[in-house]
């Protein structure tokens, strides 16, 4: 029987400080289970708040032998040098985990600070086991760019949500009004090749220094293994997602499944 948890997740008010939280509702017999990290509040609905200075903290998602997981993270920043980190652990069904993968989404500051014409862009770092991936840009239904054998590590530079631009990056966050918003989704192929899937709400330019300064335009970066991370089965076991200097983060429209939608394969 396909396994699947489904968690949908609304913005509220109240947070309740507790050490952990109730199993979330299933559609099977498989809940996703949220574990609190680094002094993190946990509000009943993923609503992740009690972030301390330069300390990241979030929330740990028992997966239980997934492989495909997604989720939509809504970030507000307290300070430009806000991040967020998704890390994906797991391995063989039972036995040692280990990280499989993680991406470090971080804002950079492109012009020097007092500059009235400022200007920022979010990185995405991923790091995978394969010493090279594949990336590709798509815009909607259109793959836009590809490139093969990037290596691991290095940085995509990515637009900000149009209402962080609107009125000034600096001024937005100090009010509290930029609001960035990131479709994750992580998969394992059918040869055990890790997938990251990065959907942006509008399509934004994207820049991938190590290849060309040009900007490519689109809503979805992806990033795709090149070697299999194990010769063997490998599933999630636990996804956790960390934030630094933000107001709050919220967890929406989180999914886990055992198989990995059409959508989400390498050549779609």
């Amino acid at each position: 029987m396909k396994r699947a948890a489904f968690l949908t997740v609304t913005l509220i008010l109240a947070t309740a400080w507790a050490p952990t939280l109730p199993a979330a509702q299933s559609e099977q017999s498989d809940p996703i289970v949220h574990q609190p990290l680094g002094g993190a509040a946990l509000a009943p609905a993923v609503v992740i708040r009690g972030f301390l200075p330069s300390i990241p903290a979030g929330v740990s998602s028992d997966v239980t032998g997934a492989r495909h997981w997604s989720a939509n993270i809504r970030s507000v920043p307290k300070t430009l040098d806000f991040g967020v980190t998704m890390t994906v652990r797991g391995g063989a069904a039972t036995g040692p985990m280990r990280t499989l993968s993680s991406m470090v989404v971080r804002e950079k500051r492109l012009s020097a600070p007092g500059d009235p014409n400022e200007r920022f862009a979010l990185t995405f770092t991923p790091q995978v086991l394969s010493p090279t991936y594949r990336l590709e840009i798509w815009n909607g239904a259109t793959r836009v760019f590809e490139v093969n054998g990037v290596k691991t590590g290095g940085a995509v530079l990515a637009g900000n949500d149009a209402i962080c631009d609107a009125i000034g990056k600096s001024r937005s966050v100090a009010m509290g009004v930029c609001f960035v918003t990131i479709g994750d989704c992580s998969s394992l192929d059918d040869q055990g090749r890790f997938n990251w899937t990065i959907h942006r709400s509008a399509p934004v330019p994207w820049v991938i220094p190590s290849v060309s300064q040009n900007a490519v335009m689109g809503d979805q970066l992806r990033i795709i293994e090149e070697t299999p991370s194990s010769p063997g089965p490998v599933v999630f076991r636990k996804v956790s997602v960390q934030g630094l200097n933000l107001r709050e983060m919220v967890l929406m429209d989180e999914v886990a499944t055992d198989t990995v939608p059409d959508s989400h394969l390498p050549g779609r």
